[in-house]
């Protein structure tokens, strides 16, 4: 089994760049296992969260994350 890592895909682009690479690292027969998180817009939609327990509680235990392209600027922006 592989090392486990805390997948964040981000908003905007992020989820394509992921589903891409997650091909590519396919492809070249990484083993790797990814939790899929929440993170910036993305979890602002789903839980008014911009980072949820649930994705620290992933990260503190695989211990490892990647994170890709997210809004979260542009929701900081909107609570001043």
């Amino acid at each position: 089994m592989g090392k486990t890592i805390s997948l964040i895909p981000g908003d905007g682009i992020g989820p394509s760049i992921v589903d891409a690479t997650l091909e590519v690292l396919d492809a070249a027969g990484a083993e790797l296992e990814f939790d899929r998180q929440l993170a910036g817009m993305a979890a602002v939609h789903d839980s008014a969260d911009p980072l949820p327990p649930e994705t620290i509680e992933s990260v503190g235990r695989t211990t490892w994350a990647t994170r890709w392209q997210r809004s979260t600027r542009a929701w900081w922006s909107s609570r001043r």
